[in-house]
């Protein structure tokens, strides 16, 4: 299976769009390999999407990385009540594809706290840096952390 992250990335986008509604599978292969609009859901349009004909090799490759996300949970696949499968974007896949990870990236966030000792330890190492190579470390960390270690250097 060739594992396709541009496709991913238009299929979670395109359900992201919908979201918390999803899409039949067909829909989303016409709108995210094919490049067409999503139809108005006529009936006609519904039996249209179903009955064109498809590559078959990128029909497969298309659903083939559409398990790929639902295997990862970011997307949940479901059966319509005409027995069409509809897939949706979970919350984990819209987080995916935010820029700032979502949510997901605000509860999964861990605090670190570094006794006195440790912070003396990390500060000696650090006193034996160039000041370039210090100022440009120093600079990356959060400021309440920075803080800390330079007054580690100079206790």
């Amino acid at each position: 299976m060739d594992i396709d992250y541009k496709l991913q990335a238009i299929v979670l986008n395109a359900l992201k769009k919908c979201y918390p509604n999803g899409e039949i599978k067909e829909w989303l292969y016409w709108f995210c390999v094919e490049g067409k609009n999503f139809p108005t859901k006529t009936y006609d349009e519904i039996n249209y999407l179903y009955t064109k004909p498809k590559d078959k090799e990128t029909w497969l490759h298309f659903k083939n990385n559409i398990l790929y996300l639902t295997e990862h949970g970011l997307i949940e696949k479901a059966v319509t009540t005409n027995g069409a499968v509809a897939v949706k974007a979970t919350a984990a896949g819209i987080d995916f594809i935010s820029e700032d990870g979502g949510l997901t990236a605000v509860l999964n966030r861990q605090t670190v706290v570094l006794d006195e000792q440790t912070i003396k330890q990390i500060a000696s190492v650090l006193a034996q840096l160039d000041k370039p190579t210090l100022q440009a470390f120093l600079s990356q960390l959060p400021s309440q952390l920075s803080g800390s270690l330079i007054q580690a250097l100079f206790s």
